[in-house]
């Protein structure tokens, strides 16, 4: 087990710790201002819109793209919340029943929060997936555009080259390059000098002649 492992294992650790410390005072204050069975649910709504935005600032950066003002009030809306309600735990029992009613009513407000905040950062993560895939392949693309280019104004360079050739100096040439490459045909010996496929049939049968001279 590598240094790495070991403090993915500590980080989990806490994480988990933690999450079940701070969802088990969300339950105990949702049920002590009397919210019932939906007390239960705090914590996914509360930690769990926290988590999501961290999550998703994660994602905008890793992605080279700037993390939305919707994502930050999620966090901060969701840690702050979660922090008050661990807060108000030990002073519980000096809570007046309009404190009470008063913190019902703001953990009740939350839920809704959190589904509109949480819907937006869903909505803005496939487009924030798509930039991150766009620009390695826009990255990869460009080299290859400017390499065809150069190899393109090479192949005319070289192209225009052999056009400006005399007729004794294309032929002289061809005459090498048959010696070269016997098996060249018409067609691409033209081809090479910018000649055509009757001039290279024309080399061809004088470089015979040469060679049964």
């Amino acid at each position: 087990m590598t240094t790495r492992h070991v403090a993915y294992a500590v980080v989990v650790i806490v994480a988990i710790v933690a999450a079940i410390f701070s969802a088990a005072h969300l339950v105990t204050l949702g049920l002590a201002v009397g919210i019932g069975w939906l007390a239960f649910l705090l914590p996914g709504a509360i930690d769990g819109l926290a988590l999501s935005a961290s999550i998703s600032a994660f994602v905008a950066k890793r992605c080279g793209v700037k993390v939305h003002a919707t994502t930050w009030v999620a966090l901060v809306l969701g840690l702050l919340v979660s922090v008050l309600a661990n807060v108000a735990i030990p002073l519980l029992p000096f809570f007046t029943p309009l404190a009470i009613v008063l913190i019902g009513a703001v953990l009740s407000a939350i839920p809704p929060i959190a589904l509109a905040l949480s819907a937006e950062q869903l909505l803005r993560m496939p487009r924030t997936s798509d930039a991150s895939a766009t620009q390695p392949v826009e990255e990869e693309t460009q080299p290859a555009i400017e390499t065809a280019h150069v190899a393109r104004e090479e192949s005319q360079g070289a192209t225009k080259r052999v056009q400006d050739l005399t007729h004794e100096d294309a032929r002289a040439l061809a005459l090498e390059a048959l010696a070269l490459e016997p098996d060249l045909s018409a067609q691409e010996l033209g081809a090479r000098f910018g000649r055509s496929k009757r001039w290279g049939s024309t080399m061809r049968k004088l470089f015979r002649e040469q060679v049964h001279v």
